[in-house]
């Protein structure tokens, strides 16, 4: 039992560790690592597009008129060497698509507010919530680079306070439990000199 703990509170103690070090990574470097990424999902586009293709060419005739996998693995290809190639521009890509997400849902959100506006006991707060996320929106889409680092910011900051309270309830944890096994220890002794 007492391995067991020591193991399971060694590797979950490292394990916060790490992540406490890629908050800071994330933080210092965020940029690059979601570039990185980006490109590794690129590589993995091209090489499942190249699986699909080869896929295609070994399909009897028949079947090759009502598969898909040829124009699948060609949009993959694309994808895959626009990824490698301009990283920078999907990932501007990716934070003006949130962007619309957002503008979307806050004027969808008005239009609930002023439709119920009558049932809504505070419907001039729900209003300017839902203002305030266009808003928030229209940044996103004007400025997806500032965004990305500020996004970036954030999840790093969450990573590390995570991992640092759960460094902390694991070293708890541990010495708690070695304390109650000690307690354990000295009743079984005191109990064999009786």
């Amino acid at each position: 039992m007492k391995s067991i703990l020591n193991k399971f509170t060694f590797h979950s103690i490292i394990v916060s560790l790490c992540l406490v070090v890629l908050g800071f990574i994330i933080i210092l470097n965020a940029n690059d690592v979601l570039f990185w990424v980006i490109k590794a999902l690129g590589v993995l586009l091209l090489i499942d597009a190249v699986i699909r293709f080869i896929g295609f060419l070994r399909l009897p005739a028949e079947e090759k008129t009502i598969k898909f996998d040829l124009i699948r693995s060609i949009i993959e290809a694309v994808l895959g060497i626009i990824a490698l190639v301009n990283a920078s521009s999907v990932v501007s890509l990716l934070y003006i698509f949130i962007g619309v997400i957002i503008i979307v849902e806050g004027i969808l959100h008005i239009q609930f507010v002023l439709s119920y506006k009558n049932m809504l006991n505070h419907w001039i707060i729900n209003f300017f919530i839902a203002l305030i996320n266009i808003l928030c929106g229209v940044f996103v889409v004007a400025h997806p680079i500032l965004t990305s680092g500020i996004v970036n910011i954030i999840i790093g900051i969450e990573i590390i306070i995570s991992s640092v309270l759960g460094l902390c309830s694991y070293i708890y944890l541990y010495a708690f439990l070695r304390k109650a096994s000690m307690e354990i220890i000295e009743v079984d002794e005191f109990s064999d000199i009786n």
